[in-house]
């Protein structure tokens, strides 16, 4: 039946390829579709009034780092606010 329409084989070969290129582009498109109708999450604002903020940290320069150091907690803190 195909080869009364397409009697050539490089004929079928772009139709079959053409068929797959419409097929995975349709699938493509719907997702990207999907995605965008997708609700955003809404970012969250931090309430700078309660939020500890990390200038509690010493610089290496400062007067009290070395004993700010000392502590393996601070060390920890120090290491998490060079992220």
């Amino acid at each position: 039946v195909i080869r009364s329409y397409l009697p050539h084989n490089h004929q079928i070969v772009v139709a079959v390829l053409g068929f797959y290129g419409v097929v995975i582009g349709g699938a493509v498109l719907n997702s990207k579709r999907k995605a965008a109708n997708a609700p955003k999450p809404v970012p969250t604002v931090p309430d700078y009034h309660t939020v500890k903020v990390l200038s509690a940290i010493p610089g290496v320069e400062d007067d009290g780092f070395e004993e700010f150091m000392e502590s393996d907690e601070n060390v920890e803190k120090w290491f998490d606010s060079l992220e």
